[in-house]
């Protein structure tokens, strides 16, 4: 269910890096992931969850250590958020950078030029 772009989705991550897998997922209900999507300002979350807890209603098979992975799982997904916020902040120290090199207003009202690519274009 949450492969391809959907695992960049960072209201999954949040849900990832709070309930870890399946098992907690389960526990929580579809009205609870409804209203956490919600306030990670998810858009149109209802077919991702549900998709979800399809597959996990649908498991057959339990594994013996399975909430050891799913504590790898939240892990992963607390460090991916982390490097979010990181690049957020390098990207903002590198547009407080480059604020200082002239013309670099102009190369910033380009469309597809952002902070990156001026910076890049510029040093």
């Amino acid at each position: 269910v949450l492969r391809g772009q959907m695992i960049h989705r960072k209201w999954i991550l949040h849900l990832l890096a709070k309930y870890g897998g399946p098992t907690k997922i389960r526990r929580v209900g579809r009205a609870r992931l409804a209203a956490f999507a919600r306030s990670h300002r998810a858009r149109n979350p209802e077919p991702v969850i549900d998709a979800m807890l399809a597959a996990i209603h649908g498991q057959t098979v339990s594994i013996a250590g399975a909430e050891y992975a799913e504590l790898g799982v939240a892990m992963s997904a607390k460090d991916a958020l982390a490097k979010l916020e990181h690049r957020k902040e390098i990207e903002a120290q590198v547009l407080k950078l480059i604020q200082d090199i002239p013309h670099t207003e102009i190369l910033l009202s380009m469309p597809g030029i952002g902070p990156r690519s001026a910076a890049q274009i510029l040093m």
